[in-house]
């Protein structure tokens, strides 16, 4: 059932079903499940409050920019004085969202659904998540979980006395990093 069960679970499944182990496997797999589902309830939790700050913030500031900003912009027309090239920034920004933001906002769009398509392909997908371990923070996170969970895995499978060839590439079918998959 690829539909119900993601594509780790079912290779550790069907390695502990050659073994006989699949009862240890299983009460294992359920554990970590459930740790999962916690710590991403944890994550949510705390980053819900930030996410509606930032939208609220940034709706305020796209009022500010396109309805505030042209009317002061009005009293800066009348002087004959050179405008600070922060303001004239901000009158240029306040132009271009006024006139061009739906369009930037569907390019916005197109791009984030062309990424999404592009990293649909799977040597798109290895040099995606190579970058992305490049990252300096990120990167670092990133391989932290991979490892994390290629270890979790290694360990419950050795335990449930599956063979080391076959556990490592269970193992290796967990990560979520094509990059790291590969190596």
């Amino acid at each position: 059932f690829p539909r119900e069960f993601p594509a780790v679970d079912r290779a550790v499944i069907a390695a502990a079903e050659q073994t006989g182990q699949l009862g240890e496997v299983l009460d294992h797999l359920a554990n970590e499940l459930e740790a999962q589902q916690a710590l991403r309830d944890k994550l949510l939790s705390a980053a819900l409050y930030p996410a509606i700050v930032s939208l609220v913030a940034l709706a305020i500031v796209m009022f500010l920019v396109t309805s505030v900003v042209p009317q002061v912009a009005g009293v800066f027309a009348g002087q004959q004085r050179q405008l600070p090239l922060l303001t004239v920034m901000m009158l240029a920004l306040s132009d271009l969202l006024r006139h061009w933001g739906w369009l930037l906002l569907l390019i916005g769009l197109c791009g984030w659904i062309g990424l999404h398509t592009a990293l649909q392909r799977a040597p798109v997908r290895l040099r995606w998540d190579a970058a992305w371990l490049r990252l300096p923070v990120i990167g670092r996170l990133a391989r932290g979980y991979n490892s994390a969970r290629f270890a979790s895995t290694l360990s419950m499978l050795t335990r449930a006395g599956v063979p080391i060839l076959k556990a490592l590439q269970s193992a290796a079918d967990t990560l979520s990093n094509q990059a790291m998959r590969a190596d």
